[in-house]
């Protein structure tokens, strides 16, 4: 089983469902995070407006179909999106990171990097993802992201 990567404190991720699993992501230095509530188990603080959350959702879909609804309500969000996206499958488990800018207008963009893995346990299957933003102007969030993004210990109950 992977150990978090990178320089930082190694950080427990969990929701309050007693089925779902739990990972372990390592924060970097300059970067704080507080447990989340609902299916937010970590919210993300970083340096230069750099944020993030990481979220551990029950889902009824197999990878491709969750994957496919993560990516359309990522989307949503902006009128213009650019990505890129690579698998990340590690232990068994489907996986994906999505690298890409959002902007509502030319000048306005949001760079983000997301790491969303499928995790399928005895009670169910469970979309885990890590999602980190900031302004394209950020060297923080390219700095961050192999940090955050990296290969995780995942405990299912």
């Amino acid at each position: 089983m992977p150990t978090p990567a990178g320089t930082g404190e190694a950080t427990r991720a969990s929701v309050s469902d007693p089925a779902a699993p739990r990972i372990t992501i390592t924060v970097p230095e300059g970067w704080s995070s507080t447990p989340g509530q609902g299916s937010t188990a970590l919210t993300l603080t970083g340096p230069e407006g750099t944020s993030g959350e990481v979220t551990i959702v029950k889902t009824d879909l197999e990878p491709a179909e969750a994957f496919t609804q993560y990516n359309d309500e990522l989307f949503a969000r902006s009128d213009f999106s650019v990505v890129n996206t690579l698998p990340a499958e590690f232990c068994g488990f489907s996986g994906q990171r999505l690298f890409g800018t959002w902007a509502d207008a030319p000048g306005e963009g949001i760079d983000f990097a997301n790491r969303i893995t499928h995790i399928w346990t005895n009670t169910g299957n469970y979309l885990v993802t890590i999602h980190l933003q900031g302004p394209n102007t950020s060297a923080d969030l390219a700095a961050a992201k192999d940090t955050l993004l990296a290969d995780f210990p995942i405990v299912i109950p």
